[in-house]
């Protein structure tokens, strides 16, 4: 054998060889993208479902329940726990009440009202409520 028959077979088995690998690269690549599509075609399918049944869902909510069911939820509960720093705000901003104390001791509770009274107050006292203002010291 030549050298120039040895190059010639040496070539066309370095064409038919790349050959073959770029066909089985070609297949390969084709299954790929199929599978990728039809991975892709159940996933928008299942999306598809999923949507629906949602819209089911939606239409046949009561929205007028909805509503006052969301509303309840969404209001402030009287009462509960407030932190320290809720309470230092509401401290605060809202004015110090004094709570008086009703007439249930009698003339006891009403004594000791007049005793922690100015002297000032008591004679304006006994001006606005000159019957009950005799009932000083």
């Amino acid at each position: 054998m030549s050298s120039l028959t040895a190059t010639v077979i040496i070539a066309t088995l370095a064409i038919v060889c790349t050959f073959a690998t770029m066909l089985w690269a070609t297949v390969t690549l084709r299954q790929a993208l199929r599978e990728m599509s039809r991975a892709s075609t159940r996933r928008d399918e299942r999306h598809d479902a999923q949507i629906g049944v949602l819209l089911d869902r939606l239409s046949t909510i009561k929205w007028e329940n909805y509503v006052a069911l969301s509303s309840i939820r969404d209001s402030e509960e009287e009462g509960g726990f407030l932190t320290p720093e809720e309470q230092a705000t509401e401290a605060n901003v809202s004015p110090v009440v004094q709570v008086q104390e009703s007439d249930r001791w009698g003339s006891l509770s009403r004594q000791r009202q007049l005793d922690h009274l100015s002297d000032t107050e008591q004679a304006l006292l006994a001006e606005d409520f000159p019957d009950e203002g005799g009932r000083s010291n």
